[in-house]
């Protein structure tokens, strides 16, 4: 897919986005996949439809921060589940991160669900630790920022969602170079509406995971002792429709699909549905609280992607 066929067709996402088909990714081919029902949702707070949460980050002290994207905002819910605006920005946030003294945030100047031209406005945003913005970098040769993940001290790894690299950031010295470039993470390249390539992205023991969704996998990039990937991406599995993930105790993968489940890929390459419904369009997920492995939070967007006009919801899943 060209990038100018790719920015064309992302002005119809808001409207043919109920025309989506499982064909528009790539299906699993592995084992027979299963669900486990013993998993419930209890729903912490919701937002009018039209809000879009995207990316989250549960905190050290219990607080719960995540990106809403087109009131270019963080939110944030406290400890006792009370939930305001944490950051209002500059820009449209698509992922944040904590770093020494506050918070680095992935972000675009142009908003893709207003159909804009995206590329050329990507930036990253630099906030102290109650929120206020305290500067901003651009990134010209980022296409579409994605999810981050820290790699090591002042080396934060943020993915491109359009161009097929991971990109090293200093949030410190404001550097910025390609860590990884792959076809592997690039979207298709025949889709028919603008669904992103590499989206999430975590470390497990051994490397760097990286889900596509345009391509419906998710990688494995074994990192060297020197911080530098080794080799190319391995496939992991083809699992259908992937948002963001968490890498469980276990090494198992528990992913979003932007609809209505949620799926986990064990370390043997099974497939089960978690979440069999009531996901509500699920973008990010993570234990909640830390240091846990059964209690997540889990945001969404209201099912926009599938034309419904649900709330938009932070949900808490359970998995017994």
């Amino acid at each position: 897919m060209t990038i100018s066929k790719t920015l064309s067709i992302a002005a119809t996402v808001m409207t043919v986005a109920a025309g989506i088909s499982v064909s528009n990714f790539a299906l699993a081919k592995a084992k027979p996949q299963k669900t486990d029902e013993s998993a419930t949702i209890e729903v912490l707070t919701a937002y009018p439809h039209g809000n879009f949460l995207e990316n989250l980050e549960v905190q050290q002290d219990g607080r719960l921060l995540f990106t809403n994207y087109p009131t270019k905002s963080i939110e944030v819910m406290e400890q006792g589940g009370q939930t305001k605006t944490f950051s209002t920005l500059s820009a449209y946030p698509l992922s944040l991160i904590s770093i020494d003294g506050g918070y680095l945030v992935a972000a675009s100047g142009k908003s893709l669900l207003l159909g804009e031209n995206v590329v050329g406005s990507q930036q990253f945003i630099l906030l102290d630790k109650n929120g206020k913005q305290i500067g901003q970098f651009d990134a010209p040769q980022v296409m579409y920022l994605n999810g981050m993940v820290r790699l090591g001290n002042n080396v934060i790894l943020a993915v491109d969602s359009l161009s097929g690299n991971i990109w090293q950031v200093n949030p410190k010295t404001q550097e910025i170079s390609s860590w990884i470039q792959d076809e592997s993470l690039s979207p298709l390249a025949d889709q028919k509406m603008f669904i992103p390539g590499a989206n999430g992205v975590k470390l497990r023991s051994d490397g760097l995971i990286v889900s596509n969704t345009s391509k419906g996998t998710l990688s494995l990039i074994r990192i060297g002792k020197d911080g530098k990937p080794q080799g190319k991406p391995e496939l992991l599995a083809k699992v259908g429709m992937i948002d963001d993930f968490w890498v469980r105790e276990d090494g198992s993968i528990l992913f979003t699909t932007h609809g209505e489940t949620v799926k986990s890929l064990s370390i043997s390459g099974e497939i089960t549905t978690i979440v069999a419904d009531g996901a509500g369009g699920a973008t990010a997920i993570a234990p909640y609280p830390l240091n846990q492995d059964s209690r997540f939070v889990m945001i969404n967007d209201g099912n926009i992607y599938f034309g419904k006009k649900d709330l938009v919801e932070v949900l808490l899943v359970t998995i017994k």
